[in-house]
């Protein structure tokens, strides 16, 4: 059975907040990017364009990665509080 203590809860709360912060940075790069997506198809700079859609995608899996990390904390942050109210 895993003992639950208040520095892990704390330790995982800042880890939540952590990754939070990098979920909003990663969000606000891609709507910049969305933007100069918009102006390069606009203006038909292909070149720009396609260059933009691969950044795009490596944000998009930064985003994926660090989802799947916030998911998992707040499952277990989740089964501490279960376990704590018992």
């Amino acid at each position: 059975m895993e003992t639950i203590t208040a520095t892990n809860t704390i330790c995982d709360f800042d880890a939540c907040a952590e990754i939070l912060r990098a979920q909003l940075s990663i969000l606000s790069k891609i709507t910049a990017s969305q933007a100069m997506v918009r102006k390069a198809v606009m203006s038909k700079e292909w070149v720009e364009f396609n260059m933009l859609i691969e950044s795009m995608g490596a944000l998009a899996e930064q985003e994926e990665e660090l989802e799947g990390r916030r998911i998992s904390l707040f499952a277990k942050l989740d089964s501490s509080s279960t376990r704590q109210g018992q």
